[in-house]
């Protein structure tokens, strides 16, 4: 089911990396439901930071930038450079290991 927000993220890395989390697992689900955007072993969702505004418009350019560098601080996402064209900077991310057991563990505690 879609959801805005995971609420334990929330709690866990502040309300605007929930969001951001949230948009980019959904987005890997899609991908892996969908069979597209496999690489390097793992499904990836592409995304620019105008895009994560465009979606949620009470996000700017920065809140949405600070939230994936705290991602990655914290090892739950990784980002990937796989664009033919050198002037596209869309940036694709993709959860590590950990960050997978997370999402899924915070999915299964808003079922119950």
């Amino acid at each position: 089911m879609y959801q805005l927000m995971n609420e334990k993220l929330a709690v866990r890395y502040g309300v605007n990396t929930a969001f951001v989390a949230t948009l980019i697992w959904d987005g890997i689900t899609l991908s892996e439901c969908e069979n597209v955007h496999y690489r390097n072993g793992r499904y990836w969702f592409r995304s620019s930071y105008n895009m994560f505004t465009a979606i949620y418009p009470f996000l700017t350019k920065s809140m949405v930038r600070t939230a994936v560098r705290k991602l990655m601080q914290k090892r739950v996402l990784v980002r990937g450079v796989f664009n033919h064209d050198p002037f596209d900077h869309t940036q694709w991310y993709t959860f590590t290991e950990y960050g997978r057991i997370m999402m899924r563990l915070c999915e299964s505690e808003d079922e119950d």
